[in-house]
């Protein structure tokens, strides 16, 4: 907007540049054809004037006056001379304004030339700003829906892990009282993790923490890097469980592919499940755990031991029973046992 007025300013100043010249030369003409009508008079009466003279024979008076005449008649041809040229300096006066006008319109058609490239610059920079915000609206819309997908199906798993907790208190209602205590206390503790719940489990069957149960978050930090379990049971000297419960993350991730109907669900948590079984079969990772508690004196040597793989629920033995035909060869061959929280339970607390 201030480009505009600018250019409204500049084409003022010079129409009225423009008119008062025009006026200025219309004057002048005005003034040089007074005194040209002027001198031609006087140059006729000069005329007439020499005539008469020259017809009366005035002798050297007249001669005398007729040189006056022809000085004065010179001057009167240079005054001419000097008004011709004053007329072409106002023509070329009103060249220079007609050339100044016209510069002053070119600039005026390159400024609004200017003017409108920059505002379809700044549209340009608009839309594109808009086209981005909308993009990014549209990215955190999909990434709110994606987290409240996953929103639902933790809050399906949770609901599922009630009802089977339910259930299993439901059926096992006619136990003994401290297993009642047990599975109430873990049903009010549904949002613990894993390993916390098999803690409290160990800790109410009566396995003393540091005794005859090591649980991996309390080994000091140089050991945990050999000693991968996830709990030590040493039963006697002779004997103890090595527990394992780091397929649980496989399983949570079939859970969230298969609510997402992952076509390729169950071919992935194969693929994790397998690489997890080649690892827990490598014979460094169960002789490195005996070697450390039998040098702790919590075992012997030459201990008996046997492997659990834990996993939380009854739900996710089912999802595994679906491969299990593939891999179950490898668990007996290697001595693993497979079991949820529920069939541990039923293992420590069996009549």
């Amino acid at each position: 907007m201030s480009q505009l007025l600018i250019n409204v300013i500049l084409a003022i100043i010079a129409f009225a540049f423009f008119v008062q010249l025009f006026i200025n030369r219309h004057a002048f003409k005005k003034e040089l054809g007074v005194s040209e009508k002027k001198m031609k008079n006087e140059m006729a009466k000069r005329k007439r004037m020499e005539s008469e003279l020259r017809g009366s024979g005035g002798g050297k008076d007249v001669e005398a006056l007729v040189e006056e005449i022809d000085v004065i008649r010179k001057e009167k041809d240079k005054e001419l001379q000097k008004r011709m040229e004053a007329e072409n300096e106002v023509e070329r006066a009103l060249q220079k304004t007609d050339d100044i006008q016209k510069r002053i319109e070119d600039w005026r058609v390159i400024q609004e030339s200017n003017l409108k490239d920059a505002m379809d610059n700044m549209q340009k920079i608009a839309n594109d700003m808009c086209k981005t915000l909308i993009e990014d609206h549209h990215q955190e819309t999909a990434q709110i829906r994606e987290k409240l997908d996953d929103s639902i199906v933790n809050i399906d798993e949770y609901l599922g892990e009630i009802r089977q907790h339910v259930e299993f208190l439901t059926a096992d209602r006619k136990k003994q009282h401290s297993t009642e205590n047990i599975m109430q206390s873990n049903f009010n503790n549904l949002n613990i993790e894993l390993p916390k719940n098999l803690e409290y489990l160990l800790k109410k069957a009566g396995f003393e923490p540091e005794n005859d149960s090591f649980s991996y978050d309390n080994l000091p930090a140089e050991v945990k890097k050999s000693v991968l379990c996830q709990n030590f049971l040493a039963l006697d000297k002779e004997n103890a469980i090595i527990i394992d419960a780091k397929s649980e993350r496989f399983f949570k991730e079939l859970l969230k592919n298969l609510a997402n109907k992952k076509a390729d669900a169950l071919q992935i948590f194969e693929q994790r499940i397998e690489r997890y079984l080649a690892y827990l079969t490598n014979p460094k990772y169960c002789q490195n755990i005996v070697k450390y508690f039998s040098k702790k004196g919590v075992v012997s040597p030459d201990v008996q031991y046997s492997v659990i793989m834990l996993i939380k629920n009854d739900k996710e033995l089912a999802n595994f029973a679906q491969i299990a035909d593939k891999f179950n060869p490898i668990l007996e061959e290697n001595g693993i046992n497979l079991h949820s929280l529920f069939t541990l339970h039923d293992l420590l607390f069996k009549e």
